[in-house]
């Protein structure tokens, strides 16, 4: 299909020639005659459409024409929701569940804290085998997604975790300990729904939606996780001792999920020749694909650098009120996650390299003023700008693996890059811990350092270096002898 712009160029430019002055001719046609000449040959040669506006400049009633093309509309984001009902249906179960997950891990988290007289060891390791569960996952059985019709397997997955969690209250009641498992279990069943998700949405949206719709995942799971927190806070601030309600509260968030996604006619998936272990030896066998895992692991692995970092340059800088500081500095970022979420889904190219080099290229550049900077306010300003870049990159790059996958292996390229995403991360958090000891600006420098070549390498690998024309290297566009 001509892209309408091409349409509109065609008209224009045949428009020009006719009515213009020519060496290679005395005669030329008025505009009126000119727009009647094109007007004959509307539908064969030109848009009748663009057709039409050229005769509403010039006076005249538009044309009686069958079978009439429909005007190509911008895609914007509410398009994208109003024309993809089974897609607003699975945004609204995301957004819901996002809702409900801060709530499981404040209580979690303050249940570990409270039952071992507020030892912070304990809390890192509700941290530590929430991480590890995703990764044993991913590897032993990140082809599920695949070889299980998704839809059934997100309902039940989905249900088995409203049920883990209903009785957590009970289970801890009788031996905290008893949390750790309940954690691993939760986030074994994360690591497969959250995959499945992003990899049904292909299913769900035509080709050039599928940016745009990642863009509307982001945003909507970052609004809900921001919505959750201060459900959370709210709840807990109210009535202190009712951390067991947030964990049925958020069993509910996953049933209603459930029902939701029963309604989907078909989320993909389903694929008996997919196996359920190996995805990563099948997602690396994806060619396309590599330098796009490369990219996300390496950024999965530099951005988490800044956690430890944003907590010690919020003392450095305010010593009095580091606690109000680091709130701040959190919520600034939030935000800041949130705008780029909606930054990402006006882009017209989405899944792209360049739009991925462009995403950390921001996060690195204002990382390393962060690193540069002691006022407060600078600091603030950099540290929203730098947020604003997170979801460019992120979305860009799950966009290009949705598009580099086809959907045999789509629910294993997503898990995979879930996995690899988690054990950068640890890792990246423990560096980040032993940097921020020496200096917060020390590890805002190297996050920075790094993104930035990152950036450089991801914008360097978009360049387009073939001719469209003959499909050689441009260094091989030598003229050819005719044949």
């Amino acid at each position: 299909m001509i892209p309408f712009g091409a349409r509109i160029l065609s008209v224009a430019d045949s428009f020009d020639t006719i009515t213009g002055a020519r060496l290679y001719r005395r005669s030329l046609m008025t505009p009126i005659e000119g727009v009647e000449d094109i007007s004959r040959r509307a539908s064969q040669w030109y848009d009748p459409n663009v057709v039409d506006a050229l005769r509403e400049l010039h006076g005249l009633k538009p044309m009686e024409v069958l079978n009439r093309p429909e005007v190509p509309r911008r895609i914007t984001t509410l398009r994208v929701l109003r024309s993809n009902p089974s897609f607003s249906s699975l945004v609204a179960a995301i957004g819901i569940s996002s809702l409900g997950d801060p709530l499981t891990q404040v209580a979690s988290l303050i249940s570990i804290y409270v039952k071992t007289n507020h030892d912070a060891r304990f809390v890192a390791l509700g941290f530590i085998v929430q991480a590890i569960a995703t990764i044993i996952m991913t590897s032993l059985a990140g082809g599920l997604a695949d070889r299980l019709p998704r839809r059934g397997l997100v309902v039940g997955l989905e249900l088995l975790r409203a049920a883990g969690l209903v009785a957590t209250p009970f289970l801890i009641g009788m031996d905290w300990r008893l949390i750790v498992p309940i954690l691993f279990l939760l986030s074994s069943i994360n690591a497969i729904v959250q995959p499945a998700k992003q990899a049904a949405i292909p299913n769900l949206v035509s080709a050039g939606q599928v940016g745009k719709a990642n863009a509307i995942v982001a945003a909507t799971t970052m609004l809900g996780g921001a919505i959750g927190f201060g459900v959370a806070a709210a709840v807990l601030s109210r009535f202190p001792d009712s951390i067991n309600t947030l964990f049925i509260a958020d069993a509910m968030t996953f049933v209603l999920g459930a029902i939701i996604i029963l309604g989907i006619p078909n989320l993909g998936g389903g694929s008996i020749s997919a196996s359920v272990s190996g995805a990563l030896r099948r997602s690396w066998a994806v060619i396309e694909a590599r330098p796009h895992f490369a990219i996300s692991t390496l950024a999965a692995f530099l951005i988490p650098i800044s956690l430890p970092a944003v907590l010690a340059i919020a003392y450095q800088v305010r010593p009095a009120t580091g606690a109000e500081t680091y709130s701040t500095l959190e919520l600034v970022g939030a935000i800041g996650i949130f705008i780029g979420s909606l930054v990402v889904s006006r882009l017209g190219v989405i899944g792209s390299m360049r739009t991925v080099g462009a995403g950390l290229l921001l996060t690195g550049a204002f990382s390393i003023a962060i690193a540069m900077s002691n006022d407060l306010w600078m600091i603030v300003a950099a540290l929203f700008i730098a947020s604003i870049g997170n979801p460019v990159y992120t979305v860009a790059n799950q966009t290009a693996l949705i598009e580099t996958a086809d959907p045999s292996n789509r629910g294993s390229v997503m898990a995979t890059r879930f996995g690899l995403a988690q054990t950068a991360g640890i890792i990246g958090l423990t560096v980040g811990g032993l940097i921020t000891r020496f200096s917060p600006q020390a590890a805002f420098a190297v996050l920075g350092v790094g993104l930035v070549i990152l950036a450089l390498y991801a914008i360097a690998a978009g360049r387009s270096t073939t001719n469209p024309l003959h499909g050689a290297a441009y260094e091989e566009a030598a003229p050819q002898p005719a044949g």
